[in-house]
């Protein structure tokens, strides 16, 4: 079977379109797809730390939670300021054995759905939280629970009570004077 010309010209002619819309095709997914890589790296969502200490570690979780950090050396000058508000969070007998002399302790027997009371302190007034150690998270959930019942102001101290005795700050035992 023989072809005419214009059978040749219609073929060559249907054969460029579909490697045209296959050409604007491949194009619309590589946008798509540069334009999805792209959101993802802008927004992605924030990874750990792999290497550091457990301070690096509750750092960074707290950074994620929108919670402040208030980190050594600068802590101790910030608390001896006075212009923040300390609260212990550690439990009464971990405090008896020793604590920063001008924080408050934070009640435990709360339940966890409510609000931990502080005395007189002001929903504005910042706050500095501390448990033990880096490695103790505390800190960092009674912190979310002071800004949910309407604390602005809310840090934690990433090195804890185990940091600042460490850094020389001034402690206080029961039945003993600062040191």
């Amino acid at each position: 079977m023989e072809h005419t010309s214009y059978e040749l010209t219609a073929a060559r002619i249907s054969a460029a379109g579909v490697q045209r819309a296959l050409a604007e095709a491949a194009v619309l997914v590589l946008v798509a797809v540069a334009g999805a890589a792209a959101r993802w790296w802008i927004h992605a969502p924030p990874r750990p730390p792999l290497v550091g200490t457990a301070a690096d570690l509750l750092d960074w979780r707290a950074r994620t939670a929108d919670i402040e950090t208030v980190r050594l050396p600068g802590a101790l000058e910030e608390a001896l300021r006075g212009e923040q508000v300390w609260v212990d969070v550690r439990p009464l007998a971990e405090q008896r054995q020793g604590r920063i002399p001008w924080a408050i302790p934070l009640p435990h027997a709360v339940p966890a759905d409510a609000a931990p009371p502080l005395p007189a302190v002001e929903p504005d007034r910042p706050l500095v939280l501390y448990c033990g150690s880096p490695a103790c998270d505390s800190a960092l959930r009674e912190a979310l629970r002071l800004r949910a019942a309407g604390f602005r102001r809310v840090a934690i101290f990433v090195e804890g009570y185990a940091g600042w005795a460490a850094a020389g700050g001034p402690i206080e035992r029961t039945g003993e004077q600062e040191r």
